[in-house]
């Protein structure tokens, strides 16, 4: 398989790049994994919650809902010991441990991961959570193995998770439960993936390893695949490399339409983006639908809200911002920024209207698009200085830790699932929301208190079409907000060498998910 990036970390309670949940998908099984639907598929548990079966109950006076999961017993980790509900549990002490990196929302609504017996587990929530048969955040790490290492680091004091996370046999060769795990990573180069001799959750895979080849340069990587010398790439090429290799013999092209949002992160909560004025106007300055004809060969489409136009809670009534600079400028004067004499845009004060584009350092699509913006936001008198940062960076510090400066927009994508009133809830809900008289008065969100509204509501509709509904409103309001700039919807190119038979991508399901399934033809029976 080739990749152009490198994983961060291996261990399911990390892992911020693309490439670690690619990696981590032939390592690792859940409670649950979303199949191929999108939906959930038992994978640890014996059979999903549901009303019917007794195993999901909800509690309409105080609004909470709980899951129980019965385990498939005899279920081993890699060195033989066997998967219990405590492992469910010491996951959960990690993710709510007070240093994790990524924080409580991540989690929210669940309130708690109890230990029934060894083959019993419940999980509550708290609200009536519609999403407890597809929630693939209930994760399991062996207890026994790594509870000496996190007691260790912990009794130390200081900055203990970052100090346990970076020891090696957490993050680089951990002990796993899925069909590999990790033989080799040399950095810069390749992690070797070979079979674990006690995976037992399915039968056992086909091919004897899988070797993840890091290969930083695109164009590199786009020889490689013509050269038939990869079996798999997932989601790396662009669309201009695919050009020449629908036409090499033995190679198979395909193009999917995932929820991948390329977006603009905000720094929305200080001048001048916390005037919604400004933000509607830097995306009627973007031409997007030149961009996706100019780079994309038109087939990455705007995007008009955080939802994709082919999800059923998608509203079309969302509004739409055609290139217009005209419109730009209007809305801009109006927020208090006029262009001077030579052309920049001033307020009364005689402050620039000045912004950081902070983008992925090495990844030249987005260094085009970065470009494109930067000219077509200059050609307003906006003062726009370019700021590579590294994927490690951006993503452990950056984001994680909200610090882009006044000004600062950050180009990435999100990569959403199939469970929409939980994006709804852990991105589009106000943080502070229990100091609302202060939000409704300085908020960069106007229509703050529907907005919380129909989220809340939306994350405790268990029927589909009235959650829909709710979240057509909200995604209207959104357009209106612009809390982040929507630019546009990926679209995921995987090449498959022909010898490899079984790869079953899908927009929802992750690369390995059906890996036992994988094999590998002779040359002969390939044709070679």
């Amino acid at each position: 398989m080739g990749t152009s990036q490198e994983p961060d970390s291996l261990i399911r309670v990390m892992g911020n790049l693309a490439i670690s949940g690619d990696v981590m998908s032939f390592m690792w099984r859940r409670l649950m994994e979303l199949g191929p639907d999108g939906r959930g598929r038992c994978t640890l548990c014996t059979e999903l919650p549901t009303l019917e079966n007794g195993l999901w109950k909800i509690d309409e006076e105080k609004g909470t809902s709980e899951a129980t999961f019965h385990l498939r017993r005899g279920r081993k980790w890699a060195d033989g010991v066997e998967i219990t509900a405590k492992d469910a549990a010491f996951a959960w002490e990690l993710k709510t441990d007070p240093q994790y990196e990524y924080g409580p929302t991540q989690l929210v609504p669940i309130a708690g991961v109890e230990v029934v017996d060894d083959y019993t587990l419940r999980v509550g929530y708290s609200t009536i959570w519609p999403f407890a048969d597809s929630d693939i955040r209930v994760i399991f790490l062996p207890d026994h193995y790594y509870r000496p290492i996190w007691n260790h680091y912990k009794s130390e004091g200081g900055a203990y998770w970052e100090r346990f996370i970076a020891d090696e046999r957490v993050s680089v060769k951990p002990l796993v439960n899925g069909p590999f795990q990790v033989d080799e990573w040399v950095s810069g180069s390749h992690i070797l993936l070979t079979r674990n001799p006690n995976y037992n959750l399915t039968e056992p895979p086909k091919i004897d390893r899988v070797l993840v080849r890091i290969i930083p340069d695109l164009n590199t990587l786009a020889v490689n695949v013509r050269t038939r010398q990869l079996h798999l790439t997932d989601g790396w090429l662009t669309l201009d490399q695919t050009k020449g290799l629908t036409e090499t013999a033995g190679l198979e092209v395909s193009y999917l339409n995932p929820m991948w949002l390329e977006h603009a992160t905000l720094q929305i909560n200080k001048p001048p983006l916390h005037d919604r004025r400004v933000r509607q106007a830097l995306l009627h300055a973007i031409d997007r639908d030149g961009m996706n004809d100019a780079l994309f060969r038109g087939r990455q489409p705007t995007a008009d809200s955080w939802l994709a136009p082919y999800h059923p809670a998608y509203s079309p009534a969302v509004r739409k911002y055609k290139y217009d600079s005209t419109e730009a400028l209007r809305l801009l004067a109006e927020s208090g920024w006029t262009r001077g004499p030579a052309g920049a845009l001033r307020n009364g004060q005689g402050d620039r209207l000045s912004l950081t584009l902070v983008t992925i350092a090495g990844d030249k699509l987005r260094a085009q698009v970065s470009e494109v913006i930067q000219a077509q936001w200059a050609e307003l008198g906006i003062d726009v200085t370019i700021s590579p940062q590294s994927a490690r960076l951006l993503f452990s510090d950056t984001l994680a830790k909200s610090s882009l400066p006044p000004g600062g927009v950050a180009i990435w994508r999100w990569v959403i699932a199939s469970q929409d009133a939980h994006y709804a809830n852990t991105l589009w809900k106000p943080k502070d929301e229990h100091n609302l008289d202060h939000l409704l008065k300085k908020s960069p969100w106007g229509k703050v208190r529907r907005n919380i509204e129909l989220i809340e509501q939306a994350v405790k509709t268990v029927d589909p079409e009235a959650r829909y509904a709710l979240l057509r409103e909200q995604q209207e309001i959104w357009a209106e907000e612009l809390p982040t700039l929507p630019l546009y919807w990926h679209v995921r190119v995987v090449t498959v060498e022909q010898s490899l038979q079984g790869y079953d991508p899908h927009p929802f399901a992750e690369i390995g998910w059906n890996v036992e399934q994988w094999d590998i033809l002779s040359d002969k029976q390939a044709g070679h």
